[in-house]
């Protein structure tokens, strides 16, 4: 195919695969406002059958596509993601106080018969997110003798996230994921590493943060004898010494076993520092630890990577078979030859969708049969020793630079010249290593030249007394410098990216000195820098942008077109949100005069005639007009343009993630009303949905009349019937029956529960007694359910003291109080119901829960329709609707006198 055609096609796929996208995340995000927006006259039934339809839709989507096919897939991950906004919905309109973990667990098992029968990574890690978040959700109701028997974290709630039951879970998901890759026959989502490699990241971090922590703090309480007697600590050695032998002999993950070598060394340094403390006692000196801990890393870190440097060569026979497998497993659940049909085993793009049309529309190149991605280069080591060896150099230098900083405040003065002095030897010694071999030395190299950099620029002001007008000059020196001679890639990225937003700053401070920084006044030297330096800047990363770096020169023209547009990204990101309304938005049109050169440049490059040359400068101009009012949306196009034209993955994912942050950011400042905003998001969706419809139609009529190539002649040969005319056998994990299915009863049983549930939340509100509470109340906000109010009950602060009487072994987490009624319907505390007798007469009972910390009565929390704060700040008392067991529902607020809000 020629190589213009072929390009053109690239891009058209591109931009179907863009504007797919991003409306389906537009009308997502309008959906969680609209939930969000707690519409009072919208009756909850309709927000429940909207949700339901959707739900229905997308289920029935996924049956007409195929469970695992790639629409199909999204189609039911899109149905599984919707219970969360269901569930919001029902706790926002039951106001019940069902506790989250409930609502989470119900979410995860819906998930998993959808992930069961897609059989797509996507569905497995949302079921895994889903359940993560209900396991530390639920861990908070245990009692605190279960998740702490030695009481290092009560007094904190924050440390709930890294106790045992967590930990225990995330193995539990390892356990079964690995089980199933195992011994179950092939199947491609079981190839797949990314999920195995999260759970056991999730799962070393748990215990490491909850190890170091101990060792750091409570290293005397702990006693190093009584150590391995240590639950914790004994389950860490348990997973280390297990997932070693496994992934070291029965499943070869080499990434998973640097994330525990790692996770040791961290460890161990702990254990070092904690004991140093312990035995110094107050009389503590930490340039010693710290040069003997930076010892310590480095060691590690050196031992680590030749372990797991001889394991790769021993294992990468196995690893090849591996890959081998997989790929076979992705052709024959297609159908495909494994061969292709070109007979070289590239992968098929058919023209429908999925991951190889995907790839070619980001990338513009037909994808080809991927080499193992852990295959050992010397030139280059993987990626895993890349890191690892990356992180024991950022941990090891943070140490050596403090005991160094340490040991001239005590032996040398004044402290400025010293930090002057250590910074420029830092320097010279990143210069110095910019020549060695090795990624611990290119690292280290990296991490002095940015401490020096830093140093040098508060030691010189601080030193020499710079009047504060110039106090950013030696600063932007120093980047410039450092670009120009340290060879190292990702530090010349960051300077190229600092020196625009630093000359911005000066630019400011040169109006009035630090006065001016800190109440970020616009002045006019800022307004005509900032757009100067966004035009500057953006015009200098199209231009180098426009064709490939010669290989002599890559070394600079790569980190300074990426720096400047990083740099970029904070220059309009500068001005949009530290000047709103101030002339500094000038820094957007700026921006968008690099998008206008770059339009230009698109045409001619793909050889679009005169009429369709009109088109992309017409686009840029309209955008960069825009961004007078949105100064970020010309540097998010531009980068994302650039990077499609340098087919670049990763600078493309980075924009369009800006982008996507950025438009977060503005409908969230948007002074309207939620309810608009979803108006604004769900049509923006669908606009863009229709775009990326109308642009498949074009490309398959452009296809059609031979204005572009066809993919036809890459569609694969059928695999060959099996011996006596036999399927070929489902690479599904169900049978075909089951896996057909399973999302229909899944939606049904969900729904019929759902429906259960509603409708005894109905009979309470119909036929329960109505109980009024004295209140304290509080205003926050909720993303996903919108505005609320919590209510501080009076009653519950009697239920924590007859609590508190109780022996904190037989401290309940949920519970019964039995309560009486005046005749205006006032609750007043009796008892608990485990005290004594149940109710009699005119007594009733009232459910609560109970954390370790505070009572909790009905859902603790009342939602409320947006801008109805002041209506509701009046609030005094709570009017709840209690059935026969003490379920309550909270239903209305009162005022002082007892009247409903709002008034009407």
């Amino acid at each position: 195919m020629p190589g213009t055609n072929t390009e053109r096609l690239s891009w058209g796929l591109f931009c179907r695969f863009f504007c797919l996208q991003a409306g389906v995340l537009f009308c997502l995000a309008g959906l969680i406002c609209f939930v969000a927006f707690n519409w009072a006259a919208l009756p909850a039934f309709a927000k429940f059958g909207l949700i339901i339809s959707l739900m229905l839709g997308t289920a029935a989507l996924a049956r007409i596509r195929g469970e695992d096919s790639g629409s199909g897939g999204l189609a039911l991950l899109a149905c599984g993601l919707l219970a969360g906004p269901l569930l919001a919905v029902f706790g926002q309109t039951y106001q019940t106080g069902a506790d989250a973990w409930e609502l989470f667990l119900a979410w995860g098992l819906f998930l998993l018969p959808l992930a069961l029968a897609g059989q797509k990574t996507a569905l497995w890690l949302a079921l895994w997110l889903v359940s993560t978040i209900w396991i530390i959700l639920y861990t908070r109701t245990l009692s605190p003798s279960f998740l702490d028997p030695d009481g290092y974290f009560l007094s904190s709630n924050f440390f709930f996230i890294a106790r045992s039951p967590a930990a225990i879970f995330q193995l539990a998901c390892l356990l079964a994921w690995e089980t199933a890759a195992r011994f179950l026959p092939p199947r491609p989502f079981l190839f797949s590493r990314l999920l195995p490699r999260l759970i056991a990241l999730f799962l070393l971090a748990l215990l490491t943060f909850r190890l170091g922590y101990l060792f750091l703090v409570h290293f005397r309480e702990i006693r190093p004898q009584s150590l391995f007697l240590f639950f914790p600590f004994d389950l860490f050695l348990f997973c280390l010494c297990a997932g070693g032998w496994w992934y070291g002999h029965r499943r070869p993950d080499i990434p998973i076993l640097a994330m525990g070598l790692f996770s040791l060394i961290l460890l161990a340094l702990c254990l070092f520092v904690g004991g140093h403390i312990a035995h110094s006692y107050y009389n503590v000196n930490f340039m010693l630890p710290a040069f003997q801990g930076a010892l310590l890393v480095i060691g590690g870190t050196a031992l680590s990577a030749r372990l797991l440097r001889s394991r790769l060569r021993a294992l990468q026979p196995v690893l090849d078979r591996l890959e081998e497998e997989r790929r076979a497993a992705c052709l024959a659940r297609e159908g495909k030859n494994p061969q292709g049909a070109d007979g070289r085993g590239g992968q098929i793009l058919p023209f429908s969708g999925g991951l190889a049309v995907q790839l070619f529309a980001l990338t513009g190149r037909l994808p080809q049969a991927p080499e193992s991605p852990e295959r050992e280069n010397p030139a280059k080591p993987p990626w895993f020793l890349r890191l690892l060896i990356g992180l024991g150099a950022w941990t090891a230098l943070p140490l050596l630079l403090a005991a160094m900083l340490l040991a001239g405040a005590q032996y040398f003065s004044p402290l400025p010249a010293t930090l002057l002095v250590l910074s420029l030897l830092g320097m010279g010694l990143a210069f110095a290593l910019t020549f060695a071999q090795g990624e611990f030395l290119r690292q280290s190299a990296l991490s002095l030249a940015l401490a020096g950099s830093v140093g040098i620029s508060l030691a010189l002001p601080w030193e020499y007394a710079i009047e504060e007008r110039f106090v950013l000059l030696p600063a932007v020196l120093v980047c410039a410098a450092g670009f120009l001679l340290l060879k190292i890639p990702l530090y010349r990225t960051c300077a190229a990216a600092a020196v625009p937003v630093l000359l911005m700053l000066q630019a400011i401070l040169w109006e009035n000195g630090l006065f001016a920084l800190q109440k970020l006044e616009s002045r006019t030297t800022a307004d005509i820098s900032g757009a100067l330096l966004a035009a500057a800047s953006s015009l200098c990363a199209a231009y180098l942008f426009r064709r490939p770096a010669p290989p002599d020169k890559a070394g600079l023209i790569l980190p300074l077109r990426n720096g400047l547009l990083a740099g970029l990204f904070c220059l309009t990101l500068f001005a949009a949100y530290a000047f709103p309304g101030h002339p500094a938005r000038g820094a957007g049109p700026g921006a968008g005069l690099g998008l206008i050169f770059t339009g230009l440049l698109l045409p001619s490059s793909l050889g679009i005639g005169r009429p369709g040359r009109f088109l992309f400068p017409a686009a840029a101009v309209l955008i960069a007009a825009l961004s007078w009012r949105l100064p970020w949306l010309s540097s998010g196009f531009l980068a994302l343009l650039l990077a499609r034209m340098d087919k670049n993955l990763p600078l493309m994912g980075l924009s369009v993630a800006f982008l996507a942050l950025a438009v977060n950011v503005e409908y969230y400042l948007q002074d309207i009303s939620l309810l608009l905003k979803s108006g604004y998001l769900a049509a923006t969706g669908l606009l863009l949905l229709g775009m990326g419809l109308l642009a498949g139609r074009v490309l398959k009529a452009a296809i059609a009349s031979g204005w572009l190539p066809s993919l036809a002649d890459s569609q694969p040969e059928k695999s060959p019937a099996p011996p006596g005319g036999a399927e070929a056998p489902s690479a599904g994990g169900l049978p075909e029956l089951l896996r057909k299915t399973a999302p229909a009863a899944a939606l049904a049983v969900f729904l019929l529960l759902f429906c259960v549930s509603a409708g005894s939340r109905e009979y309470t509100l119909s036929r329960g007694t109505v109980m009024i509470l004295d209140l304290r109340p509080v205003d926050p906000r909720s993303l996903m359910q919108g505005d609320y109010m919590i209510l501080n009950l009076d009653l519950e602060e009697d239920i924590e003291n007859a609590l508190a009487r109780l022996p904190a072994a037989g401290t309940p987490r949920r519970g019964t109080a039995i309560v009486a009624l005046d005749g205006r319907g006032l609750a007043s505390f009796l008892r608990l119901e485990d005290e004594g007798s149940p109710p009699a007469g005119q007594e009733h009972r009232l459910k609560f829960r109970y954390d370790g910390w505070k009572a909790t009565v009905g859902g603790g929390s009342f939602f409320f329709q947006e801008d109805r704060q002041e209506s509701f700040s009046a609030a005094r008392r709570a009017e709840l609707r209690v059935s026969a067991a003490g379920d309550a529902i909270v239903t209305h607020l009162l005022d002082g006198d007892g009247r409903r809000l709002p008034a009407p």
